[in-house]
Parts: C-alpha cells; sequence; structure tokens
C-alpha cells in the first residue's frame, strides 16, 4: 500500500497526539448548575526529580473569578489542587501566559498521575530541520 506523504505526516500526529494526551489533565470549577465546568487543560512533566502541573496563567484567573477549587480530572473523579500556583502575570500583555505548581510524589502516586518525563521533553535541544524535531519527539516518547 502506498501512502502518500501528508498521510504519512498525519499518521504520524495522530500517534504523538495519542501519546500527548496521557499526560494531559482537563481542568475543572464548580458551576453553578452544581455539575463541574472544564474551563481549559494541563499536563504534569518532571524536572528536577520534581514534579509540575502547568497550566495557562488566565487559568488562574477564571478560578479566582469563580471562586472554585482547581480541579483535575482523573478518569471518572475530580481531584482538588491544593497549594500556591506561581504564575507569569501581565494585566496588559503577558507573552507567556503559564502557571505552574509542584506536586509531591505521594499525590502523584495515590491518583497515578500520569508525568511527563524529561528525557521526553525538548529542553536546550537544537535542530536544523523541523521535521527532525518532529521525529526525535514521538521517538523520545515511544522509548517510554
Amino acid at each position: 500500500m502506498i501512502i502518500t506523504v501528508s498521510d504519512h505526516i498525519h499518521l504520524c500526529m495522530r500517534e504523538v497526539e495519542d501519546i500527548l494526551n496521557s499526560f494531559t489533565y482537563p481542568v475543572f470549577i464548580n458551576a453553578k448548575n452544581e455539575r463541574p465546568d472544564l474551563i481549559a487543560s494541563s499536563v504534569v512533566i518532571s524536572l528536577d526529580s520534581r514534579n509540575f502541573l502547568i497550566t495557562a496563567s488566565h487559568v488562574l484567573d477564571q478560578i479566582e473569578n469563580a471562586n472554585s477549587p482547581f480541579y483535575i480530572a482523573k478518569k471518572s473523579n475530580f481531584v482538588a489542587l491544593i497549594g500556591e500556583f506561581i504564575r507569569s502575570i501581565s494585566k496588559d500583555k503577558d507573552h507567556f501566559d503559564i502557571a505552574f505548581l509542584e506536586l509531591n510524589n505521594e499525590f502523584v502516586d495515590k491518583n497515578a498521575i500520569n508525568v511527563l518525563s524529561e528525557s521526553s521533553l525538548m529542553i536546550n535541544r537544537h535542530f536544523n530541520r523541523p521535521t527532525t524535531s518532529i521525529a526525535y519527539s514521538r521517538l523520545s516518547m515511544l522509548k517510554e
């Protein structure tokens, strides 16, 4: 069977999406109708043997405005996060729009949080061509 380059790229991207989805956690807040509202997504990564949940900084504004705890979904359960986020803040223009919370190992283990390892992240790696970068990312994730 012969497939086009475009089809091959789509297949690779779908495979990468499936892998990345296992590290992504939906963010919920309490809603007026007593059912949690999905407002964003987050990812949990490991750096220097520490675990961090990362989301956008503006998500914290939404949570504060709703006067709600910060929940992530893990299978069919809602897990409340407790702690202080470190975030980029700029009322005019936040070019980074990022916030993170350190999660201790006990919390990660207890809730079976899937953590994206440092070896899978492209930190301080330089490539000449974007295709090399995509292939490297895909291969790194498949090793685990």
